[in-house]
């Protein structure tokens, strides 16, 4: 199996942890944060920080294809969209490293390397039910707005992908799974922003806060942005549900 990898630099201690990462998930060393579509372990390196390694799904034959010959794996640009994101002061853990493993010249497997942050979830503070923070509520829309006035899309902006922090100046943010994120050369259109809010919670009291604090911040009528938004949401709801609705059917046949 042939690998590639890069390490940013000052963090060569890592280097055995990076070239033999397949060995490392395989023996389940360190401890587990996540397992479900993609596995995430925090390993602890020597005597220095301990490092969090995303592993992701495992490439099917059209993805590996894409990959290695026409667009960056995940793990890669999950890697430079960390820059990226850094470098517009949108804050983001520092990446450390990525790895692509191929296999008969294609690539197959992918893993990504960044600083661990203990900040909480936006979600636990923003549940789905009972009661919520308010003010932290306004402190995301008001991040969404600095990013889509940056040109910034979260690939996937939800309040889990969200991690902050609470001090006397306010709110801290820190962004996660930004792999697919989009960076345009200009403002996104109205259409846009609201399409990329759009999933940020389905639970709607929640949403409509999120909302109309977002219109108000960006100049447009708060009712209006509301409006739109939940329109966008139905209608994702109700294809999911249709498409959900329709896989259940099949299985039973």
């Amino acid at each position: 199996m042939r690998s590639h990898f890069i390490i940013s630099p000052g963090n060569e201690r890592i280097a055995p942890v990076v070239e033999h990462v397949a060995e490392v998930f395989a023996s389940r060393q360190g401890t587990l944060l996540h397992q479900g579509r993609n596995e995430i372990r925090r390993i602890a390196v020597g005597t220095g920080s301990p490092v969090v390694i995303k592993r992701y799904k495992r490439a099917n034959i059209v993805q590996r294809i894409v990959y290695t010959l026409f667009r960056p794996s995940k793990c890669r640009r999950a890697y430079e969209y960390a820059v990226r994101f850094r470098q517009l002061g949108i804050g983001t853990p520092r990446e450390l490293a990525y790895a692509e493993l191929a296999c008969c010249g294609l690539f197959r497997d992918g893993y990504f390397f960044c600083e661990e942050c203990r900040w909480e979830s936006a979600k636990t503070a923003l549940p789905d039910e009972g009661s919520y923070d308010a003010q932290l509520a306004d402190a995301v829309a008001a991040l969404v707005v600095e990013l889509h006035k940056k040109g910034v899309l979260h690939g996937d902006l939800n309040l889990s992908n969200i991690l902050f922090v609470k001090n006397a100046d306010g709110y801290q943010f820190m962004l996660i799974d930004t792999n697919r994120s989009l960076f345009l050369e200009h403002e996104p259109s109205r259409e846009q922003c609201i399409c990329n809010l759009m999933r940020i919670t389905h639970r709607r009291d929640l949403f409509e806060r999120i909302f109309r604090t977002y219109g108000r911040l960006r100049g447009w009528s708060p009712e209006t942005t509301y409006l739109s938004g939940l329109d966008v949401l139905e209608r994702f709801e109700h294809r999911k549900h249709l498409i959900n609705t329709v896989k259940k059917k099949l299985k039973l046949k």
